[in-house]
């Protein structure tokens, strides 16, 4: 009989419940027309939201930087593997965010 440890069973639950989180978080933001400028708040910084704003896509808004591979974005002058991460990892923790401006009533 195999034996199960809860530990595991938890924090990958954990991680998935995150997941979904997050997703629902972009799904709002998406919805109410964030823009990438708001991602600062996460870390992300103005040079690199600078970038996107300024570059050939012209990406203003979290839908438009939803549509885009990383690949695609790596094209960018001044978005390299670094500022990538930052996006993700702002991504990522979206959810932070969207409680902010969900309490903001924006």
């Amino acid at each position: 009989m195999a034996t199960v440890n809860r530990n595991q069973t938890t924090v990958g639950h954990n991680k998935c419940a995150g997941l979904e989180e997050t997703r629902i978080a972009i799904a709002k933001g998406i919805e109410r027309g964030d823009c990438v400028v708001e991602m600062e708040a996460l870390g992300v910084p103005q040079r690199t939201i600078n970038a996107l704003e300024i570059s050939e896509f012209k990406i203003i808004t979290l839908e438009q930087l939803m549509n885009f591979r990383k690949e695609d974005l790596m094209t960018i002058q001044n978005v390299g593997v670094k500022a990538l991460n930052q996006l993700f990892g702002a991504l990522n923790r979206y959810h932070e965010l969207d409680q902010i401006l969900e309490e903001d009533n924006w």
